[in-house]
């Protein structure tokens, strides 16, 4: 599969919408970890992944800071970030894009709007490096 050396992050603290996630991009080649904590998340070397993609409400660090953190560190600094959430008010998307996200997807999510927005992120990725 031509996209395996592709390594995708997923955290989002419904397990359903894990196994969503993790089923349909690992159908379109990609390697992809899921957690459904940040802090376990923390754990592993981010800098490894391509693409994080995650919910604003995790129940133990708001992704908000963890957004941040990933974008003023300099080894994690050039990888996108897709926020996937319920809230999808003007305020959650403006904070979460501020913040340092990429993109924001409300949920339900379509896992062939997500497959199209995770290639369009990762086109723009490499053609920046």
């Amino acid at each position: 599969m031509p996209n395996r050396h592709i390594r995708i992050l997923a955290i989002d603290d419904e397990p359903i919408i894990l196994d969503l996630i993790k089923f349909n991009l690992e159908k379109d080649g990609y390697r992809v970890d899921t957690f459904s904590y940040i802090k376990d998340a923390l754990k592993t070397d981010l800098s490894k992944y391509n693409l994080i993609i995650t919910d604003v409400i995790i129940n133990d660090i708001r992704s908000i800071d963890f957004i941040s953190n990933i974008k003023h560190n300099p080894e994690t600094s050039h990888i996108p970030i897709i926020i996937c959430s319920i809230k999808g008010m003007e305020k959650d998307v403006t904070n979460s894009l501020n913040a340092g996200a990429d993109d924001f997807i409300a949920k339900p999510v379509s896992t062939r709007e997500l497959s199209a927005r995770v290639k369009s992120m990762l086109r723009r990725q490499k053609s920046n490096t």
